[in-house]
Formats: C-alpha cells, sequence, structure tokens
C-alpha cells in the first residue's frame, strides 16, 4: 500500500517511519481494494515549547468513495500515530460497511420493483 509521509516542520527519524509504514500499512491492506493509498501529515505545532503539539492528520484515499481524514494530538508523536491509525481503521470499516449496505438496499429495491412490475401478455 502506497503510504506518503510529510512532515515540513522536523525531520523524520527511521524510528518514526518505520512505525508509520507499520501501523498504517496493516490497516490499510486489511481492506485490499477499497483503499488507494494515504497521507500522513505530521506537525510539532508548538515547536520547541513542548505540550500537547505533535499533530497526525492522516488522508485516507479510497476508490469510488471520498476520501477520509483523521486529526490526532499528542505530547508524544509514537501514540499520536498509534491512534490515528486506530482511528483511521474505525473510520475505514465504518465507510466500507456502509457502502456495502447501500448496494444490498439497492439491490433489493431491484428486485422488489422488477418483482411487482406487471408481465406483458
Amino acid at each position: 500500500m502506497n503510504v506518503n509521509i510529510q512532515a515540513p516542520s522536523f525531520t523524520v527519524t527511521p524510528g518514526i517511519e518505520q512505525r508509520i509504514r507499520a501501523r498504517f500499512g496493516t490497516t490499510l491492506q486489511r481492506h485490499g481494494d477499497a483503499v488507494i493509498g494515504a497521507d500522513v501529515y505530521l506537525r510539532d505545532i508548538n515547536g520547541p515549547k513542548g505540550g500537547d503539539d505533535k499533530l497526525v492528520t492522516v488522508r485516507v484515499r479510497l476508490r469510488n468513495q471520498p476520501d477520509i481524514t483523521i486529526e490526532n494530538t499528542d505530547e508524544d508523536l509514537y501514540r499520536a500515530i498509534d491512534r490515528a491509525a486506530k482511528r483511521a481503521n474505525r473510520a475505514l470499516r465504518r465507510s466500507i460497511r456502509k457502502q456495502s449496505r447501500l448496494a444490498r438496499n439497492e439491490l433489493r429495491w431491484m428486485r422488489r420493483r422488477k418483482e411487482t412490475e406487471p408481465q406483458p401478455t
């Protein structure tokens, strides 16, 4: 799965990159063909001042559906990455489930319509 990482406000260490690819790689692969890829943006909001200032923004690109955007802020960047991955997984499941439900309902509607149509004689 294609995971793009961007961090304009600080340097991405190999450990951070590995964590992102591990967490989001498994999350995205779980959902197969529905997912095109993801963009992960990392920002240090307050700079060297500290505090709850590590922002992780994830944009998951989906096939035939709108993109999903997740944001998570935490003092610890690794924890922010993990939470964003969990939230992205839940949002993906919800979106795919909704799409499946809509498709099923459309099929039911088409069947009922076909059954109630008068047959030509």
